[in-house]
């Protein structure tokens, strides 16, 4: 959330579902399931999660290079929407995330491996809220990035975590006229 400046991600989560979905995906490289539930006509829980491995595609194409484990990784998802009144609702999202490669790497002043791990977590709470010609919303976001690489004697790691806070009141003044006030920290 933000404006230009700010350079914060607005994420729209998915709302109610009206049907119990589900599906499965397969492929040489990668695994996929989601599942999403209405577990009353108001209330939706969702989850996902992807698992990739690049090994079996290098086995079969062939690499120009040496990996070490090959890139792979994981992502793990969940939300629910609660729709608690007429234009009222709120949602909650979460993910997590990991990637690790290393690649071989032989140059004159290094000969060995690159090795890059990142993982994240990154979660948000949204509400809003309709009370006549009011129009209240609030979305608490939290981030949390870990990445390490390694070459040779360069080793970097680093643990960034973010919270933020965002407040909006919308206010229908008359007819197409919108008034709108907010703030973020």
């Amino acid at each position: 959330y933000g404006d230009a400046l700010s350079g914060i991600v607005g994420l729209r989560t998915r709302g109610q579902a009206t049907n119990s979905t589900a599906s499965l995906g397969a492929g040489l490289a990668a695994f996929s399931a989601d599942v999403g539930v209405p577990v009353t006509p108001t209330l939706t829980v969702r989850a996902a999660g992807n698992r990739f491995d690049l090994q079996p595609v290098l086995d079969v194409n062939g690499a120009t290079r040496a990996f070490s484990p090959a890139p792979h990784g994981r992502d793990a998802s969940g939300s629910v929407a609660w729709n608690y009144a007429n234009g009222a609702e709120l949602k909650v999202f979460a993910i997590d995330q990991n990637t690790q490669l290393g690649i071989g790497m032989d140059d004159p002043a290094f000969s060995g491996t690159y090795a890059h791990a990142i993982q994240g977590q990154h979660a948000v709470a949204n509400w809003r809220h309709v009370i006549g010609a009011f129009s209240p919303q609030l979305a608490v976001p939290r981030s949390r990035h870990v990445r390490d690489e390694a070459y040779g004697a360069f080793q970097l790691s680093s643990d960034l975590v973010e919270r933020q806070f965002f407040g909006q009141v919308d206010w229908q003044a008359a007819g197409d006229l919108v008034v709108r006030a907010g703030g973020e920290f």
